[in-house]
Order: C-alpha cells, then structure tokens, then sequence
C-alpha cells in the first residue's frame, strides 16, 4: 500500500494507491485520525480486554466501552497528562459496570 500525505497552502491531500482525496482540512485530518483510532485500534483494546478478561457483553454494552474508553483516551492524551491508555481502558469498563450497577 502506497500512502501519501501532501500539504499546499491550508489544504493537505490524502493518496492511498489509486485513491486520491484533495482539499482536506486539519480539522478533517484531526476527525479522521479519531474515527481511525477508535474504530480500529480501541476497539481491539475492547475486544483484547473482553477475551483476556473472560466476559461476554452486548454489543449496546461494547459499544458505550468503546465510546467511553475513547474519550477517556483524547481527554487525557497519555499518561504524561493524564491516565495511561490501560488506566482509560479500565476506567470505561468500570464505569459502565457501575451504570449498570445503579439501574
């Protein structure tokens, strides 16, 4: 896979092999970094945590982990600044086990 990222003025554009995606912002950059962390790299975090932990959950369940377990993650930027990644792991799981502890 070939990829490619070029800035001209304010604008950068995003080549992946024959693919070709022009006049994307920083802001856009910032979003897709997000979505690419959160849909690829946390959610085998999630999955890793369930399998190495024993549990089962609904995907309603694993989706509100992940969701948490990604904003804990951009909130607090490593552990340098905050918790680390396992800490932020841990704490979504926590806190959606403590939701449902309250119903």
């Amino acid at each position: 896979m070939d990829i490619k990222l070029t800035k001209e003025g304010g604008a950068y554009t995003l080549k992946i092999d024959d693919i070709c995606i022009e006049n994307i912002s920083i802001g856009e950059m910032c979003t897709l970094s997000q979505v690419i962390d959160t849909d690829v790299f946390y959610r085998e975090d999630v999955e890793k945590y369930l399998k190495d932990n024993g549990l089962v959950i609904s995907e309603e369940k694993f989706e509100e982990i992940l969701d948490t377990y990604a904003k804990l993650r951009s909130d607090n930027d490593g552990a340098e600044y905050g918790m680390s990644w396992i800490e932020c792991l841990a704490e979504a799981f926590e806190s959606i086990v403590d939701d449902d502890d309250s119903d």
